[in-house]
């Protein structure tokens, strides 16, 4: 009886699994980059992170004027409208859109990506990547001394870094911080947890650039930190300075934190990575 019990729920396993890999349309199979791994999301998750592109094109708004540039991103936001009007609201989650970029970005199941891949609006989908942070080694001499003998320290510019945040009350960025943000996503269902000031999509709140805690989630939340200390770190006192010593820094927080084992492994849950989309917000 039990033999029978088990074999039964294999069945039901394997065939929960085909119907996902083979709910995806032919037409759909012609507009997705990377159908194997979109399709692996779809059955562990039952939707997949992806970027559509739309089918629009857009010029550079360094060369167009005001008004144009008002007219480019109401006509990219009212196409974008469209193709989202087009889904079921219960087939997807996670929805982001973009001003400047002719793509929109959610969860979606494979209901909603068989509809957008039958708009003709659509005209590629993509699989919205995570990266994982990584400690590279620094170099250690690259002649940032005859540079700052030169008196150039990078005074009046600011670096923008996106990461994991950085701590905001560290000596290294006492006065540096002239503006921070976050953007995260939000989304259980692929184990995603927004790590914005209320678990916000995005936002500039105050403290929208700070670094996760390192209680929490394992590891990496210095890395933003060790970065921005690479790049602007200046504490005015020890011989330990950021190759722009005398710059300022925007940190944006592009991170979103993971409870899931088979991810980010056995000893590194929950753990944190960043969606393309959170990086081009």
């Amino acid at each position: 009886m039990k033999r029978i019990i088990f074999l039964s729920a294999l069945v039901f396993a394997l065939a929960h699994q085909y119907v996902y890999s083979q709910s995806l349309s032919s037409q759909a199979v012609t507009k997705i980059d990377n159908l194997q791994y979109i399709e692996n999301k779809l059955n562990s998750y039952g939707k997949a992170p992806v970027i559509v592109r739309l089918s629009i094109e857009m010029k550079n708004e360094t060369h167009l004027k005001a008004i144009e540039k008002t007219n480019q991103r109401t006509k990219l936001r009212n196409l974008q409208d469209e193709v989202i009007t087009q889904l079921d609201e219960n087939t997807f989650t996670a929805l982001k859109v973009f001003s400047l970029s002719p793509i929109i970005s959610l969860h979606a199941n494979s209901e909603a990506i068989n509809r957008l891949s039958n708009l003709p609006a659509v005209e590629a989908i993509y699989p919205d990547r995570l990266s994982k942070p990584n400690l590279d080694i620094s170099t250690v001499q690259i002649g940032a001394d005859n540079v700052w003998s030169s008196g150039i320290e990078g005074a009046g510019k600011t670096v923008v870094v996106l990461d994991t945040g950085i701590d905001l009350n560290h000596v290294f960025f006492s006065g540096k911080v002239v503006a921070e943000a976050c953007s995260s996503t939000e989304a259980p269902e692929n184990s995603s947890e927004s790590l914005c000031p209320g678990k916000a999509s995005f936002s500039t709140d105050p403290g929208s650039g700070a670094a996760c805690d390192p209680s929490t989630v394992n590891p990496y939340c210095d890395h933003g930190s060790h970065v921005a200390g690479i790049a602007v770190g200046n504490d005015s006192v020890k011989p330990l300075y950021g190759v722009a010593r005398g710059a300022s820094v925007i940190p944006i927080q592009v991170f979103s934190k993971f409870d899931d084992e088979t991810f980010c492994g056995t000893n590194n849950n929950p753990c944190v990575a960043s969606y393309s989309t959170d990086q081009i917000t």
